[in-house]
């Protein structure tokens, strides 16, 4: 039977002391690398992900919880230091560090440590039923997974940059549902409530309440604290009222609840926080197959309804469109259409009428045929024409209307075009 693949322990110490310690712990048994500070430690992770970290809280250049708040990873972390202090220990815990460890190092205690957090199994990521949106294999879709991951147990507040129509409220409850408080409740506050000057009472009270420590007397229950805020809507306030909300959770000062993760949308002033960006629809078109599914099963719960197939002419048309509303945009497309279909198959003239979208189409198709602008137009009326004729049931005077020419002259294009 082969013997087992060693497991890789980061080590990142500073005094010899210290590596020597930890080097008689491990014996043989893991594959031991060794960093003296945050950039060796970096470069060590970019290399190759350990099955965990340990850090001496005690380094020359900055102390443990800096380095880890650098790193910024969600591989497990032993921390180790010379205090015995209660307090550091549980900010250590509420970071996101596994397991404190007092020096000098109890050899057997930091083997058992060992063994049992590199045994447990890697931490899943958790899908909320509204994400489905980002399991796309797109780069772009990859990214923003990747961007958000590293921050999740971190005391790092997050901001998201995005066009109009980006489920961004989505991601928030995928940060919370992922993050160390997911037992709390995700809270959403519409900044856009409170933008006139007579709101910004009210906003700091309600913001107050929601971060307040609990009672030391008293046992909540997890369920009803919160978890993560979400700030929806931060541009419709003004860049002054803006700047004292970062002032406000950069220094995080008074009896808050410091764990709390919080999310902003879109803000406009400076700040450290960590940007998140997520890219429009356009820019995910290969995730399109998934998004039409995602966004077609859920319109086809919602109404009661079964979606079997879907022409290949209306495929062809969303793939070449770029939605200026992005997934807003095709999720309404795709409400109308199952909400139209008579049947299990969903067919191009379910699609609400857009004039942009059959632009967009005949464009596309005129330049790859390097048809003349005469000839793209009367491919765009040949195309045009049938649809408006199949949604209307045949009735000319509607299209004509429609496109507001009298009926007589739509009756002479169509003449036309059957030449």
């Amino acid at each position: 039977m082969p013997a087992m693949e060693k497991k890789t322990v980061l080590l990142v110490a500073d005094e010899s002391s210290t590596v020597n310690a930890v080097k008689e712990a491990l014996r043989d048994e893991y594959n031991l690398e060794i960093a003296r500070d945050a950039d060796s430690a970096q470069a060590a992770l970019n290399r190759q992900k350990p099955d965990l970290i340990i850090i001496d809280y005690e380094l020359k250049v900055s102390d443990g919880l800096q380095l880890f708040k650098k790193l910024g990873t969600l591989i497990k972390v032993i921390m180790l230091s010379a205090s015995g202090s209660i307090p550091l220990a549980v900010s250590a815990t509420k970071m996101g560090i596994t397991e404190f460890l007092r020096r000098p190092i109890d050899p057997e205690q930091l083997r058992k440590s060992i063994a049992a957090v590199v045994g447990k199994e890697p931490k899943r990521i958790v899908w909320p039923e509204s994400c489905g949106w980002l399991k796309g294999e797109s780069q772009q879709t990859q990214l923003i997974i990747n961007q958000v991951l590293p921050g999740l147990n971190q005391e790092q507040e997050l901001i998201f940059f995005a066009e109009a129509g980006v489920p961004k409220e989505s991601l928030a409850q995928f940060v919370h549902a992922n993050s160390a408080h997911r037992e709390r409740k995700l809270i959403t506050l519409d900044a856009a409530a409170f933008k006139r000057e007579d709101q910004e009472g009210p906003f700091w009270a309600f913001l107050q309440e929601i971060l307040s420590l609990p009672e030391p007397t008293s046992l909540p229950n997890p369920a009803e604290l919160c978890g993560t805020v979400y700030l929806a809507n931060m541009a419709t306030l003004d860049r002054i009222f803006q700047q004292s909300i970062v002032k406000y959770f950069t220094q995080r000062s008074g009896k808050i609840d410091r764990t709390i993760k919080v999310i902003f949308d879109s803000l406009t002033v400076a700040s450290e926080f960590r940007p998140i960006t997520i890219p429009p629809l356009r820019e995910r078109r290969q995730d399109l197959p998934l998004l039409i599914k995602f966004y077609l099963d859920k319109a086809a719960a919602e109404y009661g309804k079964t979606i079997n197939l879907i022409e290949l002419k209306l495929l062809e048309v969303l793939s070449l469109y770029d939605f200026p509303g992005n997934d807003r945009e095709l999720e309404c497309w795709l409400n109308e259409a199952v909400l139209t279909a008579h049947s299990d198959q969903l067919e191009l003239r379910h699609l609400p009428i857009n004039q942009e979208l059959w632009l967009e189409k005949i464009s596309h198709q005129a330049l790859q045929a390097n048809l003349t602008l005469a000839a793209a137009r009367k491919q765009f009326e040949r195309e045009l024409y049938p649809y408006l004729l199949n949604v209307s049931q045949k009735d000319q005077g509607q299209v004509a209307k429609f496109l507001d020419i009298p009926k007589a002259n739509f009756s002479e294009r169509l003449e036309n075009l059957a030449d």
